[in-house]
């Protein structure tokens, strides 16, 4: 007999399996297909979210940084504006009254109407005087006593205050009126003696205006225990330039 008697006879499980029939539906658009790809999509999601997160903790975001804008040019000059000439024109008459009470025989007209040659008394009241801080309405100047300019009792001498007290209310007026001044109404209190060698310190401060008057007030101190020695008061009013004005050729007089 043929080999065909012996399929005929074989067990089930020995026999070939049957063809299996195409499938009208491709393979990797089943349903299986598709859900395996929606849990790849969402791994590969939560890794990159992951993977970002590490990122940012690690390395720092780049600032943005903001290009400034060309600044406009002003139409006035830093050097000519009125604020600066203010400024400028006050700390000239600082120094001016600065020079004037550390020497008030160089000649500085702009304070004094006197002659140099008649500051003698004012050299010698402020001889070795320094002056700390000249401002605007402000001057802080010290000095020591001499012992040339003492009383009977050794203390300095009444008047030699009266007269420092006088240069210092001139020079502090002179820093806001920026012209010579006179003494209309002068006050002066004393409260403690100063010997010889002893360092003291003169404040004057401009206090107030009113119209054509300037007051100004002065407190002399002990510099080492800051102990109270007088203190001046004066109303000062502007004059004339001490320079001679312009003749003027078609006067008659």
């Amino acid at each position: 007999m043929g080999p065909s008697w012996c399929w005929d006879f074989a067990e089930p499980s020995a026999m070939p399996p049957p063809p299996t029939e195409p499938s009208a539906t491709p393979p990797h658009s089943s349903l299986a297909c598709a859900t395996c790809a929606e849990r790849c999509d969402a791994a590969a999601a939560r890794a990159i979210r992951v993977a970002a997160a590490q990122f940012a903790r690690h390395v720092r975001p780049a600032q943005s940084v903001a290009t400034p804008s060309p600044a406009e040019p002003s139409a006035t000059p830093p050097h000519s504006s009125p604020e600066w000439a203010t400024r400028r024109g006050a700390r000239r008459l600082a120094a001016i009254a600065r020079k004037w009470l550390e020497d008030p025989a160089s000649g500085t007209p702009a304070i004094s109407t006197l002659p140099p040659a008649s500051e003698e008394l004012s050299s010698m009241v402020m001889a070795g005087a320094r002056v700390s801080l000249a401002e605007r309405g402000r001057v802080v100047c010290s000095l020591r006593v001499r012992a040339a300019l003492t009383d009977a009792q050794g203390r300095w001498h009444a008047g030699a205050i009266a007269a420092a007290v006088d240069n210092m209310c001139s020079a502090v007026a002179f820093t806001v009126e920026g012209a010579p001044t006179a003494t209309v109404q002068y006050s002066l209190s004393f409260f403690s003696p100063a010997h010889p060698d002893e360092e003291v310190e003169m404040e004057g401060r401009v206090v107030s205006r009113k119209g054509k008057l300037t007051s100004a007030a002065v407190e002399v101190r002990k510099k080492e225990s800051g102990e109270l020695v007088a203190i001046g008061r004066q109303w000062i009013t502007r004059l004339a330039p001490a320079w001679p004005a312009k003749s003027n050729k078609s006067s008659k007089l």
